[in-house]
Order: structure tokens, then C-alpha cells, then sequence
């Protein structure tokens, strides 16, 4: 089981904050997650005609008081080809570009949404 610094602190923070607060936070954190992952995705992605870059999208789904998820992906037929031929050498972008920006984002997943938690319900 991962332990999250300051679980304690972010647990007390949780009861104060009342039941419609807290799904507008897990949305917003997850919004701000999913906008990055998306970002540095781009970032990463090869570029032949620039269709698979701007094919990206980014949704929110599933939000309630228990959690939230988000997804992350490329509409282009060919994205996952293109990311997982990971001996093709591209020129502009990489092989796994989606995965390498996810592994980037989810260091910073903890302080995101401690930050939106931190945040919720204050006026």
C-alpha cells in the first residue's frame, strides 16, 4: 500500500469539507491531470503532417464523491502503432509518448489534488 506524506493532514481536511465540495475538487484535480498528461503527451509525440499531435483529447468521467477518472488518448487510427514501435527512430517526438507522459504527470498526482482538496469548499 503507497502512503501519501501527509495522509493524516489531508484525511482531517477530508471531513471538513462537505459532500457536494468534494466531487468539484476530485474534477478539478483530475481536470488539471488529464490537461497535463495531454500536454506533455503532445510534447512527446512525433510529428510527420502534425495529425497524430492534434488528434489528442482529454475527458472527465465518473466523478462522485468516492473518485474521479480521467482518460487521455489519440483518435488518429494509426496512434498506436506510432506508439508502440518503439524501434522506429523518429526525427521530431518518441515511441511511447502517452506512457512517458503519464509516468512524468503521476509524480505530481499526490500534490494536485492535495492542492484541490486543500482549496475545496473555501469562498
Amino acid at each position: 500500500m503507497a502512503t501519501v506524506i501527509g495522509q493524516h493532514k489531508i484525511r482531517i481536511k477530508l471531513n471538513k469539507i462537505t459532500s457536494k465540495d468534494l466531487p468539484k475538487a476530485y474534477s478539478s484535480a483530475m481536470t488539471a491531470i488529464t490537461l497535463m498528461v495531454k500536454g506533455e503527451s503532445q510534447k512527446r509525440t512525433p510529428v510527420d503532417t502534425g495529425y497524430l499531435k492534434s488528434s489528442a483529447y482529454s475527458n472527465i468521467i465518473g466523478v462522485n464523491k468516492l473518485g474521479v477518472k480521467g482518460i487521455v488518448g489519440y483518435i488518429a487510427k494509426y496512434a498506436i502503432y506510432v506508439h508502440e514501435h518503439t524501434w522506429k527512430k523518429h526525427v521530431v517526438g518518441e515511441a511511447k509518448f502517452l506512457e512517458n507522459a503519464v509516468k512524468i504527470v503521476s509524480k505530481k498526482v499526490n500534490d494536485i489534488f492535495a492542492h484541490y482538496i486543500k482549496h475545496a469548499g473555501l469562498k
